[in-house]
């Protein structure tokens, strides 16, 4: 909330508040409304206020979060800043910033191309993935309509054709030259229902990927390839509601990414595997209403006035009474019953001795441990997830069985490693046969009982 002040500063901010309403600066409206939303939650002073984040909050917050993230690359940043206090090009700016977000998030590096070099144009910035040094061309557009963030009957169109646009922007992007591969970015700013989820998919998103995929067989359509990025950043379209957004990603000339078609389990695993970190980035744009509360990455329950201090694993703690009587010692391990809100503490003491602890969450740590499940207690565990479809249960038992040897893998089909049945797979082969072979069980068990049903 002070960040973003700082950032923007405060002359500009109070020049902008001076004007009359209807001229004022997007985010200064932004502004305005989040603080009238705060003091809806009416609360005696030096309690705790909790809200819900809307697309209000996500809109206002998420752009200083996002400035936030920036702020390593002073350049970018202020680049970006002088974009977003201009009108006109406010809402490119904003889309940029949420991308640029996303990418960081997702474990790239941020670096602005060359503008030095007046001969050509240039991609916005270049993304380089730190794990693999893989470096990208970054190309964001968003479709402008009258009345939207900042757009007028000049320069915004209408709500009547929300795919309009979106071959326009895609070659606009793919003319740019680029040595390194492409991420492009195209937001359809189109109406969408506030309830869409993973199950109830918006259908404007597969019209979208359908017109780039049949863009590919126009012999005018540029030759370049791009790793595509279909999203409808709604958030803005409905402040007092959840924020609303959703993100799919499409390979335009790259035929084996993220393509609708028939695939094994095992050719969906090793596609998934192959393009991880362009996955990781379409996770990070889903999440774009996820942003921390407090800057050291602590939780927002360490920061609550009352709350007991959360057990870190490695610490030593003198317990109170109330959970231990006194006893002094070392925590190992921990894990928590949803369904109780209670944690097991595994606790060493000096003298070698295990004891096993029970702690009841309260309903604000239990609400940070459900948020931040494999960290909570502040060192990274395999904490078991949900698994909603046979295909995920698949990709589990392949992690399940990634260091298991020949021999390992023969004795889960109760053979031996030189049997001839198993003689002409790899081990990456038997270990997918396997996994492939339970998994199949478990879909078969799921449709006998939608069958039966």
């Amino acid at each position: 909330m002070f960040y973003i002040k700082e950032v923007l500063g405060s002359e500009w901010g109070n020049s902008e508040i001076a004007k009359p309403e209807s001229e004022r600066h997007q985010i200064i409206q932004w502004y305005q409304s989040f603080c009238l939303y705060q003091k809806e939650s009416n609360v005696p002073d030096g309690k705790v206020r909790s809200t819900e984040v809307n697309g209000l909050v996500t809109c206002y917050l998420g752009l200083a979060y996002n400035l936030y993230l920036l702020a390593h690359n002073v350049e970018l940043q202020a680049l970006m800043v002088v974009r977003l206090k201009d009108r006109s090009n406010f809402q490119g700016a904003f889309y940029e910033l949420m991308v640029a977000g996303a990418l960081i998030r997702a474990g790239y590096e941020l670096i602005l191309e060359d503008e030095t070099d007046r001969k050509t144009k240039h991609c916005e910035f270049a993304a380089i993935h730190k794990a693999s040094g893989k470096r990208y061309s970054v190309e964001a557009k968003m479709r402008s309509v009258n009345g939207l963030l900042g757009k007028t009957e000049k320069d915004g169109g209408t709500d009547q054709k929300p795919l309009g646009k979106i071959i326009t922007h895609l070659h606009g992007a793919l003319k740019k030259p680029s040595e390194a591969e492409r991420l492009v970015f195209i937001d359809i700013n189109a109406p969408m229902d506030a309830n869409i989820s993973e199950e109830n998919r918006p259908e404007i998103l597969d019209a979208a990927t359908k017109k780039i995929i049949d863009c590919e067989r126009n012999p005018q359509a540029p030759k370049a390839e791009a790793f595509v990025f279909i999203t409808n950043i709604a958030m803005h379209r409905h402040l007092y509601e959840r924020p609303v957004f959703a993100a799919s990603p499409i390979g335009f000339r790259i035929a084996d990414f993220n393509r609708p078609g028939h695939y094994s389990f095992a050719e969906k695993y090793a596609l998934d595997q192959k393009y991880q970190r362009l996955f990781d980035i379409a996770d990070a744009l889903g999440k774009i209403g996820s942003f921390p509360s407090t800057f050291d990455g602590s939780l927002p329950s360490d920061n609550t006035p009352g709350e007991p201090e959360r057990l870190q694993i490695g610490q030593t703690y003198n317990f109170t009474d109330e959970i231990a009587g006194g006893l002094i010692g070392t925590v190992r391990s921990a894990v928590v019953m949803e369904s109780t809100k209670t944690a097991h503490i595994v606790v060493n003491t000096p003298d070698g001795q295990g004891h096993i602890l029970t702690e009841q969450l309260s309903d604000a740590a239990f609400a940070d441990y459900l948020e931040n499940k494999e960290a909570y207690f502040g060192e990274i565990q395999n904490v078991s997830k949900t698994l909603k479809t046979p295909y995920e249960f698949f990709c589990r038992m392949m992690e399940i069985y990634a260091d298991y040897d020949r021999t390992q893998l023969a004795i889960q089909v109760s053979m031996k490693p030189d049997d001839a049945r198993i003689a002409g797979m790899s081990d990456q082969q038997l270990r997918e046969h396997i996994c492939e072979q339970m998994a199949l069980q478990i879909a078969n068990k799921q449709t006998s009982a939608l069958d039966a049903e």
